[in-house]
């Protein structure tokens, strides 16, 4: 039983990734056996017009044939390296198990690809341990595992050929630097690493091997064969002599060491270069030098491949090697990133400019001979007179010359681009001849003029020369996806350099932009076929690539709190009232110099941070979807609630010192809080007020539910617990023994609230006479806050009224602010008043005190209303007892008169009641009872007295038909 229950767990729980990965190997198989059958049909020649030797001849079809076989070793390869085979055979053996398939039709293949591959272990010392064993395959003994699913030894030698000896990418046009040779081929390097497995005898062969060494590997080892995967050849050829030997006869230590001190020396100046052609990089210089741009981002580029790729290398030899000069040459990772982000943004800037000058070039080229033309017709006119000309211009003058010059180029025509070609270079020839006379060499303002004229058809050549064969050439040099495994340990390095600086935010996207080769690649070949599965691959990427931003954004929300912090706010609690007068001396005070500089300053840091947030967005609009400001708000709501749950717990540990001083602390974080989140309200156009009350929500909520759900032991650790546990220990300090003494004394005798107490009405007058003045700065406290809910309401109604005048539709949908209710016990204060019959209320003999009946009931009920319905049941209760024992005590004799003094209390307090009921939203059933004079004695009071919103009825006791008369 127990075994089955394991096994319905395992189904429910990976039932789905374990049909996944059944798919995955299904779908392997089916690719590889429906691969072959193309390739035999080729090879034999079932197709009329086409055949092996014509596909290899075929750029395109060559470069097809070669991924399709490739793309399957690769496959292989990756899911030995990451699905281990003892995992590959019990997810296989489970679900096989589960689906109860095993006459599946490719059951047998698919046990075969899952089986365990059976490896040896390297020769000592000749691999260790990398921190980019990730992204470097390392399998043993690949040729065995590839040889489970086999091609056609004819097919596989004939793509291996075509790869030795030719150029089928056409990317060395690209890269006209020798030394750049093996880079231009590291596409169909990794191709060549792959298929050699599936070649019985090339790897074991000394002559062949020297040779493909010498073609694409004679100066790297560390080869990319997908995407960022990458193999490591001084690893993965140890098991062949011939292959091995040929690689480390280019391969020394000597010419490592020789070849990672020549890329390490170009560092800074590559980055003294960049720095040089960001400060002046525009359209005119992007027209002008082209060339050297280009120049410049192939050899960071080539340079950043070299080194990013061999310092992953699981040769411990070679890994110590490379990264120990790069220490000695101030080269670390810090000084490659900053290559790579410079290198990158410089390749960003010339794109757009790029892009920019190929979208004008019509209008850039008329532009240029209008200017061309306006400098020919103003020296004409201007600076030259019939001078007579030289032996070459005889029987012309300067000014004819110029104006036939003039008719040429006003006749150029930017759709004959070759013609025009001819005629500006024969006009800037005539041009230079003329500017050698004499009279032209002595005049500047001549030769400046024909310097213009010369510029301006210079620039008409360098325009009819924009193409988008630029376009190809930055999409090979600037490719950038052997070092996305790269950025997963760039990430720490990023995010403190955007902590110290928050302006390298700024170009931020350039980099991850840099990478969209990653991106693009694996759709490459889908979106030729148009196949239906582009959605799903794309988002899976897309996915991945995003996860990467979001990695390194991450320290973007606690760099905005940081920066808010910084902001010296305005005291909230300065006065800002008008002044009728203001005076020279206090005029600097007034005005907040030094708070709104302190403001500007972080502001503007804001603004950048918020600039690279926008500049993020925009660059992937299209491409990915981010979704930045719904990340950004999740965010900086988790950093609130770290920050708010640090601040609560160490308040927590402090709660036993100075309770007041401590909560003081708490209101102010408070207060300081809701500034910053406002401050940032207004500069990244969220709404912080909405998110700082949705997080204190939250972490209130989190804290209450603790303590419901920990043991009562463990309440007391939170800040709530703790303060009142704090507050419950120091009640000693806030009560007097005499006054506590009677209170717990009162308690005692009052006993349950549904009957009348042992001890008489006299006692209970001396009691309440005796706590009076205990509780006088608890009423003026309550007064004061019922006053304010008085003004709430009156503001409330207002708003509502003009709401309902000029925004019916939206006040519709408006309820009104929830009133605030309260606690503690009022019986206390009812000697204080009178029941004046003519006003129909309480009313204070005393005219100066600011204990309104009013106010105090209202202030009252908000106190008891943050203490739950509970506590407002429980005071409603004790005050129908204190009604009950008046009414008892109420017995008219020709000694007491009906008027006596202890006869007013209970109509007071049966009023105060009422009165309670009525402003705290309580049904209003005991009111309509009592105003019922005509009810008898037994009658019981309703069920449904007392009943407020969420509150259980109250059973209250019988009054006598003497007291409801007397009422």
């Amino acid at each position: 039983m127990e075994l089955e229950a394991l096994e319905d767990e395992l189904r429910e729980s990976c039932g789905t990734y374990m049909q996944r990965f059944f798919a995955l190997l299904d779908a392997a198989v089916t690719y590889h056996d429906e691969l072959c059958s193309y390739l035999n049909d080729l090879q034999e020649g079932l197709y009329v017009h086409c055949t092996l030797d014509g596909v290899l001849e075929n750029t395109y079809a060559c470069q097809l044939l070669t991924e399709s076989m490739t793309l399957f070793g690769c496959m292989v390869l990756l899911m030995e390296h990451r699905i281990s085979g003892l995992l590959r055979e019990r997810l296989l053996v489970a679900y096989l198990r589960h689906e109860l398939c095993f006459s599946f039709p490719n059951v047998e293949r698919i046990c075969e690809l899952c089986r365990r591959h059976v490896t040896t272990p390297p020769s000592p010392g000749a691999s260790g341990s990398s921190l980019y064993s990730a992204e470097i395959i390392s399998v043993q003994k690949p040729e065995d595992l590839l040889r489970r699913f086999q091609f056609p030894e004819l097919v596989v030698d004939a793509v291996i050929t075509c790869l030795r000896n030719g150029d089928v990418y056409n990317n060395v046009r690209f890269y006209p630097d020798p030394q750049h040779r093996t880079t231009a081929l590291s596409l169909q390097g990794g191709h060549m690493y792959v298929l050699l497995f599936y070649s019985h005898d090339l790897l074991h062969n000394g002559l062949a091997m020297r040779e493909i060494v010498d073609r694409f590997f004679k100066d790297n080892w560390v080869v990319p064969i997908f995407l960022h995967f990458s193999v490591d050849l001084l690893v993965s050829w140890d098991a062949f002599k011939e292959a091995k030997s040929s690689l480390v006869s280019c391969l020394s230590p000597t010419f490592i060491r020789d070849r990672s001190l020549y890329h390490y020396t170009k560092v800074s100046s590559l980055l003294a270069d960049l720095d040089s052609h960001l400060h002046a990089v525009n359209k005119e210089y992007v027209l002008d030098n082209s060339l050297n741009l280009l120049s410049v981002i192939r050899e960071c580029n080539y340079t950043l491949r070299w080194l990013l790729l061999h310092r992953m290398t699981n040769d411990k030899r070679a890994r110590d090697l490379v990264i120990c000069l790069g220490s000695s040459q101030h080269a670390d990772e810090g000084k490659l990133l900053q290559l790579l982000m410079k290198t990158a943004k410089l390749e960003f800037e010339m794109k757009e400019l790029h892009a920019e000058l190929l979208k004008t070039r019509k209008s850039m080229w008329y532009e240029k001979r209008h200017d061309a033309l306006e400098c020919m017709k103003d020296l004409s006119q201007n600076y030259i007179g019939t001078w007579a000309a030289s032996c070459k211009f005889k029987n012309k003058s300067i000014k004819d010359w110029l104006e036939h010059l003039s008719s040429e180029v006003s006749s150029l025509n930017y759709a004959a681009i070759g013609n025009s070609g001819r005629i500006i270079h024969r006009v800037l020839s005539t041009l230079k001849d003329i500017e050698l006379l004499h009279q032209i060499k002595e005049s500047v303002q001549i030769k400046h003029g024909f310097s213009k004229i010369q510029k301006n058809l210079h620039d008409m050549i360098k325009v009819i020369n924009l193409n988008l064969e630029s376009i190809s050439i930055f999409s090979v040099i600037t490719d950038g996806k052997y070092a996305w495994g790269y950025l997963t340990y760039f990430e720490e390095l990023l995010k403190k350099k955007i902590s110290q600086d928050p302006s390298e935010s700024l170009f931020l996207h350039t980099m991850f932009l840099k990478f969209q080769s990653w991106l693009d690649a694996p759709l490459q070949r889908i979106k030729q076929y148009e196949s239906p599965d582009l959605q799903y691959v794309s988002t899976y990427y897309a996915s991945k690539y995003a996860a990467k931003i979001f990695a390194v954004l991450d320290i973007i929300p606690a760099i905005l709190l940081k920066i808010s912090i910084a902001v010296d706010y305005i005291d909230a609690e300065q006065s800002t009232y008008l002044i009728n007068r203001i005076s020279k001396e206090t005029l600097e005070d007034l005005m907040q110099l030094d708070q709104q500089l302190c403001q500007a300053k972080q502001a503007a840091k804001l603004c950048i941070v918020s600039e690279g947030l926008l500049n993020m967005s925009k660059s992937f609009d299209g491409l990915i979807d981010l979704n930045l400001g719904g990340w950004l708000k999740k965010m900086i709501k988790k950093e609130l609630v770290s920050q708010l749950q640090g601040k609560l717990k160490a308040l927590s540990l402090l709660i036993y010192g100075d309770i007041e001083g401590n909560l003081m602390s708490l209101s102010n974080y408070m207060l300081s809080q809701m500034q910053r989140m406002e401050f940032l309200q207004h500069i990244l156009h969220i709404d912080g007020c909405s998110i700082w009350e949705e997080t204190l929500t939250a972490v209130l909520e989190e804290c209450a539910k603790r303590e419901v759900l920990e043991s009562p032991a463990a309440i007391y650790s939170s800040f709530d617990g703790s303060i009142a546990l704090h507050v419950y220990r120091g009640y000693d300090g806030l009560v007097d023994v005499k006054c506590r003494e009677e209170l717990n004394k009162l308690d005692d005798l009052l006993g349950p609230p549904k009957s009348i107490p042992l001890m008489g009405w006299p006692s209970c007058k001396e009691m309440v006479k005796m706590l009076h003045s205990s509780w006088e700065p608890l009423v003026e406290k309550l007064a004061t806050i019922g006053q304010l809910q008085l003004v709430r309401n009156l503001v409330s109604f207002k708003l509502r009224s003009a709401c309902k005048v000029r925004a019916n539709t939206i006040s519709s949908a408006v309820d009104i602010l929830s009133s605030s209710v309260c606690l503690q016990n009022g019986r206390f204060e009812l000697p204080k008043y009178v029941l004046d019959i003519h006003l129909g209320s309480l009313t204070n003999p005393l005219k100066k005190s600011v204990a309104d009946f009013s106010a105090l009931v209202i202030g009252l009920g908000t106190l008891l209303q943050q203490f739950g319905p509970s506590h407002i049941t429980q005071y409603i209760e004790f005050m129908i007892q204190y009604i009950r024992m008046a009414e008892a005590a109420f017995n008219p004799t020709p000694v007491t008169n009906k008027g006596s003094a202890h006869s007013s209390e209970a109509p007071k307090a049966l009023y105060w009641v009422m009165s309670f009921c009525k402003y705290m939203n309580i049904s209003m059933d005991l009111e309509l009872w009592c105003l019922g004079g005509g009810l008898k004695a037994s009658d019981d009071i309703p069920s449904t007295a007392f009943k407020a919103p969420n509150m259980k009825a109250i059973q209250v006791p019988k009054l006598s038909a003497a007291f409801i008369t007397s009422k």
